[in-house]
């Protein structure tokens, strides 16, 4: 009896083993070209493509959004109120896919996020060995790619200590949109860009929006800010980049104009434009945004998770961490 329960044992380990195995042969060559295009265009006679295992490309990177789109406790840290860290705390907490380092406006070194990410994913493998996305991280800072291109120097160079940690390489620029209390007043939102090439000079365009309204002089909406839609097909038109809406509800929360009726009628007229705009890549936005989650009405929260659903539009989340944690905004 107990021989039979260790050749059990021993059949399921050696599965589990062969499946993530081959699980991570398949996530290297379905984005091979996208970290090819990253060593290459790094500059980097050292990098290598094996050693860009960590970053997520668009290819997969698609397919973790839509499996996590249901599971708002995967991007949640505080499950009953500000500061609770439940979610950390039970480990069924998934990934930050929007935080700052000292490259923008935030407070740790992209160093220090990586650090606190693979420190909580060797939590999640003690307890779930075979998982195979312990954490995921995205370095979103503001106008510039600079984090993103120090993140891939520290795991190019030991690659190994940092195997059980996934990489988003994006950005957050600012626009606008039309949609608002005062349809000649608007409102800006901020965009996420994800799976970027961060070496691409391309993306010179839109690091900061003074260049990128350069070139969209003739459709602005206000003074300072490109009009949304031409962020969202201006990174459509790259050859790498996936693009997707931060905190709908953010800055129309700020105004304080809105009621919830109005804010619903609102994100109704946002997410109807937006879901209009699909190109060969999916839409997303912010469905479970751990800032703003106790802030608003729990009625509006769900509604504007519910909403993007509707629409087509995949949901995932943040705590947008500008502090001393990934897993806070604080």
């Amino acid at each position: 009896m107990k021989n039979n329960i260790i050749k059990g044992l021993i059949v399921a380990t050696i599965i589990a083993i062969t499946s993530v195995t081959i699980q991570n042969s398949y996530a290297y060559n379905l984005d091979k070209s996208y970290k090819e295009a990253l060593v290459r265009d790094s500059g980097n006679a050292n990098y290598t493509v094996k050693n860009m295992a960590p970053i997520l490309g668009e290819k997969e990177l698609t397919k973790i959004i839509k499996k996590y789109d249901n599971h708002p406790e995967y991007f949640i840290a505080d499950v009953n109120e500000k500061g609770d860290q439940i979610g950390v705390k039970e480990l069924t907490y998934r990934g930050g896919f929007h935080s700052h380092t000292t490259a923008s406006d935030g407070k740790m070194e992209p160093i220090d996020a990586l650090e606190q990410a693979r420190d909580y994913a060797q939590k999640v493998k003690s307890k779930h060995p075979f998982r195979k996305y312990p954490v995921i991280l995205a370095y979103t800072d503001h106008y510039n790619t600079n984090g993103c291109k120090e993140v891939i120097d520290i795991i190019q160079k030991n690659p190994e200590k940092y195997k059980n940690v996934k990489i988003i390489l994006g950005m957050e620029t600012t626009a606008a949109t039309h949609l608002s209390s005062d349809p000649k007043e608007g409102t800006r939102i901020h965009i996420l860009l994800w799976a970027i090439n961060p070496y691409a000079p391309e993306y010179e365009n839109i690091n900061y929006y003074e260049n990128f309204d350069i070139a969209m002089k003739d459709a602005r909406v206000h003074e300072d800010w490109p009009d949304y839609r031409l962020v969202i097909k201006y990174t459509q038109s790259l050859k790498y980049g996936m693009v997707g809406i931060a905190h709908p509800l953010r800055y129309y929360v700020r105004d304080r104009k809105y009621d919830d009726a109005k804010l619903k009628e609102v994100m109704n007229e946002l997410f109807k434009e937006y879901s209009q705009l699909k190109g060969d890549s999916i839409l997303f936005t912010e469905g479970y945004y751990q800032p703003y989650k106790f802030d608003v009405s729990q009625d509006i929260y769900n509604y504007t998770a519910d909403l993007a659903k509707q629409y087509g539009i995949y949901r995932t989340g943040s705590h947008d961490s500008h502090g001393n944690s990934i897993f806070s905004n604080q």
